[in-house]
Formats: C-alpha cells, sequence, structure tokens
C-alpha cells in the first residue's frame, strides 16, 4: 500500500457565503466563459490554440465532453491540478465531472486528525491507497471536524460564545466562512452536516446542539449558503442524533434506544422550508440488536437505507445489518443485497455511490471511515461482516 503526501505552502482563499461565487446556475458558467475568453487560461500565450484558418481560441473553449475525457483519464490529484488551470475548467470539472466521478478516484469521506501544530487530511481511496495532505494554517487552529464528504470538510472553530463554523475544500485551497452562530448559554453543537458540494448555491448546512447535562433540550439550525442567517427551532427529545441524511428538502435523524431490553430506533425529520421538526416520524424495534454501537441512515437514488452495527466483543468483530424504509408504510425491511452500489460511512457524513465498469467489484460491499480500511462484504446469512 503506498501512500502520497502534499504540502499545502499557498494561503487559503476565504470567502464569506454571501458571495456568489458558487452557484449551479447557467448564467455563472457563461460568465466563467465569457471571462476566460478574455484573460485565458494562463494569462500568456500558452492558453491559445491555432487553428487552420490561423484563428486563435482558447484552452477554455475545449467543448465539455473532451474535457471531461480527458478527465477521466487523470489520477484525482492530477485532476486538481487539471482543475486549477483556469476557472471554466474549474467549474466543468468540478460542476460536471466530479458528481460522476469513479469511486475510486474521488475522496467523498476524509479523516482530519491533528499532529503537534500540523494538520493532516488524509482519505483512502478503494483500492487501498492512503492519500494524506498536510496543512499548516492558523485558521485551523483548535478546530474540530464534523462533516466530509464530495471533497469538502465542515470545520468548526472553538470561539465562545458563538460558532464558527467552515467549509474548506484542501484540493483547491479554498475556505468558505459561514455567518456567526450565536448559540444559549450552556448548550453544546452535538452533530452539524451538509447537504451538497458548496459550489451550489442550495447548500444547507444543519447543525444541532444539546444542553449541558439536560439531554431533553435542543436546538437546531440551519444555514443556505445564498442566505446571511441561522434559523432557529428549538425542541426537546430523548437520546442523541447518531445518524443524519438528507433528501428531498429533509434531514432524516437516526436516535437509538434501548427499551425493554430491545433496541428502538426512531426517526426523526426536520424540514427546511417549513423549520417543522417530526417527532416519531418512523420507528423500529430491533430485538436481536442489543449489542449495537453504529448507526448509519443513507440516501440511495430516493431510497432511504439504515446500516446498523453490531460490535461482537468476543471475537473482535462486527457484523453490519441494511434495512430499507418503506415509504407506503413507514415502516423499514431487511435488505439482502446493495446491488451495483458500495456504501460509504460515518456519523454524520454517510453516502451511497454507484459501482460501474472498473468498480463493479467493490458492489455490495460497506466502508466505514472510522473502522479501518477494510470493507465488510456480504454472506450468506444476509449480513456483512469482514472475511
Amino acid at each position: 500500500m503506498s501512500s502520497y503526501t502534499k504540502e499545502a505552502v499557498i494561503a487559503p482563499r476565504i470567502f464569506s457565503c454571501c458571495l456568489e461565487l458558487r452557484t449551479s446556475s447557467k448564467e455563472e458558467e457563461e460568465l466563467l466563459v465569457e471571462e476566460e475568453e478574455e484573460e485565458g487560461c494562463f494569462n500568456n500565450n500558452n492558453n491559445l490554440i491555432q487553428n487552420t484558418g490561423n484563428e486563435h481560441s482558447f484552452w477554455s473553449d475545449l467543448p465539455i465532453d473532451i474535457l471531461c475525457e480527458i478527465a477521466d483519464r487523470l489520477p484525482y490529484w492530477d485532476l486538481v491540478r487539471f482543475a486549477a488551470v483556469c476557472r471554466t475548467w474549474r467549474v466543468i470539472i468540478y460542476g460536471v465531472h466530479l458528481p460522476q466521478r469513479s469511486t475510486l478516484l474521488v475522496p467523498y469521506l476524509m479523516s482530519y486528525t491533528c499532529i503537534r501544530d500540523r494538520k493532516h487530511i488524509e482519505f483512502v481511496d478503494l483500492q487501498g491507497e492512503t492519500y494524506k495532505y498536510t496543512v499548516g494554517r492558523i485558521l485551523f487552529d483548535d478546530t474540530r471536524l464534523y462533516a466530509s464528504k464530495y471533497g469538502w470538510l465542515l470545520l468548526k472553530k472553538y470561539e465562545r460564545p458563538t460558532e464558527q463554523f467552515y467549509l474548506y475544500n484542501p484540493f483547491w485551497n479554498d475556505v468558505i466562512r459561514l455567518p456567526r452562530l450565536d448559540l444559549e448559554l450552556d448548550f453544546q453543537v452535538v452533530l452539524a452536516t451538509f447537504t451538497t458540494p458548496p459550489i451550489y448555491a442550495d447548500c444547507v448546512i444543519f447543525v444541532i446542539s444539546r444542553r449541558y447535562g439536560y439531554t431533553d433540550d435542543h436546538i437546531i439550525n440551519a444555514c443556505k449558503l445564498r442566505d446571511r442567517r441561522w434559523s432557529v427551532h428549538k425542541t426537546r427529545y430523548q437520546g442523541s442524533v447518531e445518524g443524519v441524511t438528507y433528501l428531498d428538502g429533509i434531514f432524516y435523524c437516526v436516535i437509538p434506544q434501548i427499551i425493554d431490553g430491545s433496541l428502538s430506533l426512531s426517526i426523526n425529520t426536520f424540514n427546511i422550508a417549513l423549520q417543522d421538526w417530526v417527532m416519531d416520524y418512523a420507528s423500529i424495534t430491533l430485538e436481536h440488536h442489543t449489542q449495537s454501537t453504529a448507526f448509519c441512515v443513507v440516501e440511495s437514488d430516493g431510497k432511504l437505507l439504515l446500516a446498523v452495527s453490531d460490535e461482537l466483543v468476543l471475537h473482535g468483530t462486527r457484523n453490519w445489518f441494511i434495512y430499507q424504509f418503506d415509504w407506503l408504510r413507514k415502516y423499514w425491511t431487511r435488505v439482502q443485497s446493495l446491488g451495483n452500489q458500495v456504501l460509504l460511512l460515518s456519523r454524520s457524513s454517510s453516502i451511497a455511490c454507484p459501482t460501474l465498469g472498473r468498480d463493479s467489484k467493490f458492489s455490495n460491499m460497506i466502508f466505514h471511515l472510522n473502522l479501518g480500511k477494510e470493507p465488510f462484504t456480504f454472506s450468506g446469512d444476509g449480513v456483512w461482516r469482514r472475511p
């Protein structure tokens, strides 16, 4: 197994969330193309392509399908440099190509660790290659990672009495500073995540806070990147959210509890548009899962999947069980196969990725960010476990 280390030596570009630099609209892409036509990709004569008619065009004029064909043949680190050539290529690669990129190459989930005064961004692709990106920046002193996906990290800096969140992309060295979140006294953030890559204006950041010593008092905050404010919703519920995902404007939160010796999982929902928190939207009792220690909820092509892990202490291993939500009956049914998909799991950043072409060997597998690099594979008894 090889590793790759890249030193970050340039200062991050910091943007306020109110800037309209990241949007999926056609207007911005047209604007960027016009800017590149005026400025060129490299700001020198190397950016020109001379054709047989003695006319010149820019490298940014290459058709999208050709750029994507080129990009598909590049390893991820070269792809980062490729996208850094000019803003037009950056929009095309990050907005068009990456969402369709091979699961082998895109670091959807990353760990974030601190070694002395250095910060390390590390991810493992499905081939087992380990990539480590070292960044030494004052900006990230005393920060904590809450979510990581699509190549972006959601970080929180320790600043009382307000909470300062950042979205950070280590590959493009971009920082988006979110509005300060003013928490009430005695409350602390227990979970935070985001919905889509923040290049899109409809990206939503979702935060749950809980009062110290009181497990029932909670505050839910949400912020859209195109807005400069946090919404506030106060609620009371027992237990803690152990998994969250987003689908069609609604966050689905998993809250496990042991009731009468059996594991009960409650799904609470939060509607962004209505600012409505619904208790016990759906629940399931799992009588044979008293040793469960990990719960992840995943959106997959409009389906809601629930991954439950039982820790077998005597054997030093884990078993994973997958359930799918029946929208009509509001009930969870056991799943025996993931089909042509692989699950990449963590507490707040779980996703399902298609496994097509060369990725097909990863079909029906489960990877967990915090449980080592080896996959969990499906066995004949309907359980995913390590060989």
